[in-house]
């Protein structure tokens, strides 16, 4: 193609899941979504199911589980889309990820034929099952977490099923809200399809076709431009995630590079297990993709540059999942894949590889009445501190990299649900020691107002985050619930079921932070005397 038409299509395709992201953010209801933006919005190439497009502020875990989506669909139900429908969808085993992040698809027809697929996910707080907010350390299956919702039509050319809708909502604790979140999706849609309207009117829709299939060719020969670069090898990594207090699940990564081609084997891993997590075959794939797109960031996001990419998985472990495993705690393995394959490449990629984040969704689930008598269930996941690279700090309070879903307000989650939060703050000396340091986590303390039950899904309480290239480990994750009767939690503590609080009780998250990147000696003095003047670390240079 023509490159000036090219980029202007590409352009105009980028802005269009902006703006679907945008849309999604400022109509939905909860706070999940409108302030932690919870969410993505994409386009896929039907012929392919290859992903286009994804919107830049969408999470990073949802570029290939949408593209997953879409691909079962269309093998179910391709002869039977019609314009105007909408597919609804949570299934984990079709398209990754876990119950709460429901995926909404609408066909896009051009010239009479399937083009293109419209497709979004918001993270909806409450789908029923054992807890409210779902994110429960002590689910043994599927059916525990929560509604499962098959693909199935929303809307039918263009009119609404109202009996699907009700059925939905019946299924969950907070119906208002989650209705609000389902139509902020459906107008995220319909202004993606409006905007592939305009486009068309101004480019044919063969020539929308023609660069789509130019710019997903583009993007794969990018990514394998860099892949060649890595020497031809075997590289391994192994880790593990926390799944209980004495049950560990280890996860082993092979990465087998032959010129462009890269294999990802997952032999030696932990098989499945009754807990929350495991993790279905499309989010271990979209979590390895997620890495290589971190190692190599000016890749287009695209389903080109996932070609060349291909896995292997034992026939039972915990990060292929299949039915009815739980995986409603997906974001611990992800993100521990994520940075195995960090780990397994450290020293071939020394430049673009950096040390362990902090590694875990961490995410507390509160739920109880508020003064008014009214239900009220929300979650608040961790941030922490990333880990250091070749040149760099790394960042403190940063979002999980897998997800990248933002912390709450403050003042927005002392508005809708009866908390005070008495700390937010760095927590000083978590990072890990280098070169370059880690990136410090942070210090959560919130006091409960009203009687309220709360849970804690997290991990990197026993296994530190690591350093790369000679850097330190960086400080574990610390969670502590404060009653009247006494402790709950402490050191060691990743994940706490059902704790009761009564008004005045504190809970008391502190997050890891992120590993070290070279040797402490090395550090450069200034740099050391400016983490001093910072407060971040002792005169003497080691931890507080």
């Amino acid at each position: 193609m023509n490159p000036l038409d090219l980029a202007i299509i590409r352009g105009r395709l980028q802005q269009i899941t902006d703006e679907m992201d945008l849309v999604q953010t400022k109509a939905a209801f909860s706070p999940v979504v409108s302030e932690m933006w919870d969410r993505a919005n994409a386009i896929v190439d039907a012929r392919s199911g290859e992903v286009v497009m994804q919107g830049t502020t969408g999470l990073p875990i949802f570029v290939s589980t949408m593209q997953a989506t879409v691909e079962s669909v269309l093998a179910e139900c391709r002869d039977d889309l019609r314009d105007g429908d909408v597919v609804i969808t949570n299934d984990p085993y079709l398209g990754g990820t876990h119950l709460q992040d429901v995926k909404m698809l609408r066909p896009f027809f051009i010239d009479g034929h399937l083009g293109l697929v419209l497709v979004n996910t918001g993270h909806i707080v409450d789908v029923g099952g054992a807890s409210a907010g779902a994110f429960d350390p002590g689910t043994d299956d599927i059916f525990q977490e929560g509604l499962q919702i098959s693909p199935t039509w929303l809307i039918r050319q263009g009119v609404e099923r109202s009996d699907v809708l009700r059925l939905i909502l019946q299924n969950t604790r907070l119906p208002a809200d989650q209705e609000g979140d389902f139509r902020a999706q459906l107008n995220a849609l319909a202004v993606g399809v409006r905007r592939l309207e305009e486009l068309i009117d101004q480019q044919s829709g063969q020539g929308l076709l023609d660069a789509v299939d130019e710019l997903g060719d583009r993007s794969e020969q990018q990514m394998r431009s860099y892949l060649e670069q890595i020497p031809d090898g075997r590289y391994t990594f192994i880790d593990a995630v926390e799944a209980g207090p004495d049950t560990d699940l280890a996860i082993e990564v092979t990465v087998d590079v032959v010129a462009s081609d890269v294999e990802i084997n997952f032999g030696g891993t932990a098989p499945t297990y009754n807990g929350p997590m495991n993790l279905a075959r499309p989010t271990t794939v979209t979590a390895a993709l997620s890495a290589f797109k971190h190692l190599f960031p000016d890749v287009p996001i695209n389903g080109g540059c996932f070609r060349p990419f291909h896995f292997v998985f034992p026939d039972d472990c915990f990060v292929a999942a299949g039915r009815p495993h739980a995986v409603g705690g997906y974001v611990e393995g992800a993100t521990r894949v994520m940075e195995a394959i960090f780990g397994a490449l450290a020293n071939v990629l020394p430049h673009q590889t950096t040390a362990a984040s902090f590694g875990t969704g961490g995410v507390l689930s509160v739920s109880g009445l508020d003064a008014a008598g009214d239900f009220f269930a929300t979650v608040f996941p961790m941030c922490g501190g990333y880990g250091a690279s070749e040149g760099a700090d790394g960042l403190l309070h940063g979002p999980t990299p897998i997800g990248l879903a933002r912390f709450h307000s403050l003042e927005a989650s002392e508005h809708e649900y009866p908390v005070r939060w008495d700390a937010l703050a760095i927590r000083e000396g978590s990072g890990g020691r280098g070169q370059w340091n880690g990136g410090h986590g942070t210090v959560f303390r919130l006091t409960a107002l009203q009687p309220m039950s709360a849970s804690l899904l997290g991990d990197r309480s026993r296994h530190s985050p690591f350093g790369v290239a000679g850097g330190g480990e960086a400080a574990r994750l610390e969670a502590r619930i404060t009653t009247a009767e006494g402790e709950i939690g402490g050191p060691g503590t990743s994940t706490i079921r059902g704790a009761q609080l009564a008004p005045g009780d504190v809970v008391e998250l502190r997050s890891p932070g992120g590993g070290g990147y070279g040797p402490a000696e090395y550090r450069d003095p200034a740099a050391i005397e400016a983490d001093r003047l910072d407060g971040l670390f002792d005169v003497d240079g080691s931890t507080t």
